[in-house]
């Protein structure tokens, strides 16, 4: 959006300067040369001086617009940088899927979860993970998904690569990109807590 309407300010700007010239200058000609061959020699230098004039307005407008779409490039990589960075960093796990559960992104702290390295967990799907018993409640978050667009919290166990299954908590929402549904999740393992959990009720 930024780069057409900059494209279409450089033309109308353009156009503008050129039908002032035209007219302007075939005015203030015709009003002080009354000389025909005179009169067609200045039209003549009137025209090269307006494509010189024209040329050096247009390399100056194209050499600002390049500027200003560089600039802005650049603080647009830096702030997928820095989202990207947090994405990484964060020490919750996070994951983007498509709707049949093919993994696109996991961060470390997914992927620590299960036992695996970022390439490890992205040539898996989110069912190689989930033990088949809870297919039929993953079947209603789906379902919850579709129709108001977001799921969980709730909780439930991956498999972990060495097969122990891990208890987490998970939600997440539907987001689109590109005119595709992708589902955007949060990732929390929950070991710790359940202990907690298992030790008061113990008391």
């Amino acid at each position: 959006m930024f780069k057409k309407r900059y494209t279409l300010s450089i033309v109308l700007f353009y156009a503008l300067i050129g039908a002032l010239w035209i007219v302007f200058s075939d005015r203030i000609l015709a009003s002080l040369i009354k000389d025909f061959e005179l009169y067609a020699l200045f039209q003549t230098y009137k025209g090269w001086f307006y494509v010189c004039a024209t040329a050096i307005l247009l390399y100056l407008l194209i050499k600002a617009y390049v500027s200003r779409v560089e600039r802005y490039e650049k603080e647009l990589k830096k702030q997928l940088d820095y989202n990207r960075l947090l994405f990484e960093k964060s020490s919750m796990g996070l994951a983007l899927c498509k709707m049949d559960g093919t993994l696109i992104d996991v961060n470390e702290a997914y992927a620590k979860i299960i036992g695996r390295t970022v390439e490890e967990t992205l040539k898996l799907t989110y069912w190689d993970i989930t033990p088949e018993e809870y297919r039929e409640q993953e079947l209603k978050q789906l379902e919850s998904l579709r129709q108001t667009g977001k799921y969980g919290p709730y909780e439930k166990h991956y498999i972990h690569k060495d097969g122990h299954l891990v208890p987490v908590r998970l939600q997440g929402i539907l987001i689109n990109i590109n005119g595709e549904e992708f589902i955007w999740s949060s990732v929390e393992d929950i070991t710790e807590l359940k202990k907690i959990r298992g030790g008061i009720k113990r008391k």
